[in-house]
């Protein structure tokens, strides 16, 4: 991204870049699942359905039944095309979740 502005970007630029740029706009959803992550972690009663659900958004966004032709998808399909350790990473949290 920084060769692209040609420039140095701060992390405050790249909080800025990250909420706002169409680059990054596919990554939202994932966003939004960390930080349900975090709010559960930093709760002092553990809800057991909000673990399911975030399980269940995970399964919903990385392994959906039926490729919806998303932004997400389709990149995450051209990262797996790139890259061989996004397959086993991949395979190690279908694992996890089940």
């Amino acid at each position: 991204m920084e060769v692209k502005l040609e420039k140095h970007l701060g992390p405050y630029d790249l909080w800025h870049l990250s909420l706002n740029d169409e680059n990054f706009v596919w990554l939202r959803k994932i966003s939004e699942i960390i930080v349900e992550m975090d709010e559960l972690n930093d709760a002092k009663e553990k809800d057991p359905q909000i673990f399911t659900k975030i399980r269940s958004d995970l399964k919903g966004l990385f392994f959906p039944a039926v490729n919806s032709g998303s932004d997400f998808d389709t990149r995450l399909a051209e990262a797996l095309e790139k890259d061989p350790h996004i397959c086993l990473q991949m395979g190690q949290l279908k694992g996890l979740l089940g």
